[in-house]
């Protein structure tokens, strides 16, 4: 239209100077060459309206090919353990994942490895490190009695530990790991003495397959990640070795364990490296090698472990000879310590190793370890057989919460035996990952059922909480809606403060994080307060929900979606 235009007035001034006249050119006075290139102009519009965006299309999705193309070839999004890249099934990824603004993120088996390793545990207000409870498989000792004598497979560390307390105290917490799970125990079939072990997957192969301008593209994104991963190394080689470790005591014994929690098989593990391994398991009985002794164990009843309960419960009887003492009948429970510890028996005793204990969790969780509670008591006959028929009662009966009250009847007046802490590793690039989510403006939210010290120790090693120059980290901790309010009003009050000059320097760039626990935020989900406190939320850019319960978790995930709707 515009070229017609051109065309037509520069015929016009041509005839004009020349008095030649160009018909097929149609041409006429300036007026009508500008009213005629605009009809043009519009007429052309209409036509090609439909045109233009056809292939405006095409083009995109030839781009976003390219693009997909670009991510299945990025060596960072390369699994080389199981020689898995990353795979684009659609040619919208990309465009979808433009408009994520927020991520939910659980702790274990996302952020963590979940490849738990044991480190510490407390055992009748005596702490004691992985060390001390290592089997020595060079030096074997005696079975060990209520005298104080040495133990076969246990190490002389953990022999010198039976000089400090009873022996009878350290037996009843192993049994406690090695009979309150839900771990079943796999024996493989063997051929000529050799377990069967699955064929290991090759590494490595789809590298050879990229095209060699790929690997080039790659390889500065590759040094820069080498630097991190340096400091991974370490951690890596301990998980490896912990692994191999693992792997050699199932082949030597043939037994290897099914565990629906990575928690119950590694407690199982490390009740197996002082000397009581769990051989095998049935649906009403449990059977231990304590020690070189054989032992089995009736399970009489079992209470599973439930988001809203945290904590598991089993009773158990050993199963003994005509010749033998007839058995005490024993309640076994593991669970959150501030589920656990208000059950205990109210005794001088259990005051003074509750609050060791408390200590001692407290300090494992400091050090970013997951802390798990022991206890356990006995019970008569006639007791527990009253109690079993109400439960099985109580079990078949349908919206009654007569199990609840039951479940809490038989775990009261409990006797503390004590606490672990594993660690649950960073799987690797995490931090970098985290950082580089963060610059693109996306707000991380992490929520998880541990405690604040370990979600805090976490977050701040993820890179989800950053250092106080970086980012102001708030704590909502409150038990009232009073106490509650305001706390958000001082977060929001700093919050504004943040974004002001302070002195010469500018902090209009320093983050907001929040950590909150489980019971603030139910007391934030009531109406009254619940608009405040979700505003509050969304106004920080890393928020830690620690001690939350699968419903608290998902209230979170929908109350932001209504605030924050696509």
């Amino acid at each position: 239209s515009i070229g017609s235009f051109l065309w037509r007035t520069y015929g016009v001034f041509q005839s004009g100077n020349t008095g030649n006249y160009y018909w097929y050119l149609k041409m006429s006075s300036n007026a009508e060459s500008i009213v005629t290139a605009l009809k043009s102009y519009l007429t052309f519009f209409v036509l090609m309206n439909v045109i233009v965006p056809i292939s405006l299309f095409v083009t995109l999705e030839i781009v976003k090919f390219i693009q997909s193309k670009f991510i299945e070839y990025d060596l960072d999004m390369y699994d080389e353990d199981k020689d898995l890249p990353i795979t684009v099934n659609t040619t919208n990824l990309l465009e979808e994942l433009g408009q994520v603004s927020y991520i939910f993120t659980d702790k274990t088996g996302t952020l963590t490895d979940n490849n738990l390793i044991f480190q510490k545990c407390t055992i009748k207000g005596v702490k004691v490190d992985k060390k001390s409870l290592i089997k020595d498989r060079n030096n074997q000792h005696n079975s060990p009695s209520s005298s104080g004598g040495g133990s076969s497979g246990i190490s002389e560390s953990l022999k010198h530990l039976l000089h400090q307390m009873d022996a009878e105290d350290i037996k009843e917490f192993f049994l406690c790991l090695a009979l309150c799970h839900s771990v079943y125990v796999y024996h493989p079939r063997k051929d000529d003495g050799q377990i069967k072990k699955p064929p290991k997957v090759r590494r490595g192969s789809i590298i050879g397959k990229l095209p060699k301008w790929v690997l080039h593209l790659n390889q500065a994104a590759q040094q820069e990640a080498a630097q991190e991963e340096e400091g991974e190394e370490e951690g890596e080689v301990e998980k490896k070795e912990s692994q191999e470790s693992n792997r050699d005591e199932e082949g030597k014994e043939g037994l290897i364990y099914q565990a629906g929690s990575p928690d119950e098989e590694t407690l199982v593990k490390v009740a197996k490296s002082i000397g009581i391994t769990l051989l095998d398991r049935t649906a009403d009985s449990i059977i231990l090698d304590v020690w070189g002794v054989r032992e089995e164990y009736e399970i009489l009843a079992e209470i599973p472990f439930t988001s809203d309960r945290r904590r598991m419960t089993v009773v158990v009887k050993k199963r003994s000879k005509k010749d033998e003492p007839k058995p005490l009948i024993k309640v076994y429970t593991k669970g959150a310590e501030d589920v656990l510890l208000e059950k205990l028996r109210d005794t001088n005793e259990n005051e003074i190793l509750m609050n060791k204990t408390k200590s001692h969790i407290k300090d494992f969780a400091l050090e970013g370890l997951r802390t798990l509670v022991f206890s356990m008591k006995t019970i008569n006959k006639e007791t527990l057989a009253k109690w079993l028929r109400r439960w099985r009662k109580a079990k078949g009966a349908t919206g009654s919460n007569e199990e609840q009250t039951l479940a809490a009847e038989l775990e009261a007046g409990m006797d503390l035996l004590g606490a672990t802490g594993v660690e649950d590793k960073l799987q690797n690039g995490v931090e970098r990952t985290l950082r580089d989510l963060s610059t693109a403006g996306i707000k991380l939210w992490m929520l998880t059922g541990d405690k604040m010290e370990t979600a805090r120790n976490i977050a701040y090693a993820a890179g989800l909480l950053l250092p106080d120059q970086t980012m102001t980290v708030h704590t909502l901790y409150a038990s009232s809606f009073d106490e509650l309010d305001s706390q958000l009003d001082r977060v929001l009050q700093k919050s504004r403060q943040v974004s002001q000059v302070i002195g010469s320097q500018s902090t209009a760039h320093k983050k907001l994080g929040l950590v909150i626990d489980g019971d603030t935020l139910q007391l934030g989900i009531d109406p009254r307060i619940k608009n405040k406190m979700i505003n509050t939320l969304l106004r920080c850019d890393a928020v830690v929900c620690c001690r939350v319960s699968p419903k608290q978790k998902a209230q979170v995930v929908h109350y932001v979606k209504r605030k924050r709707p696509g």
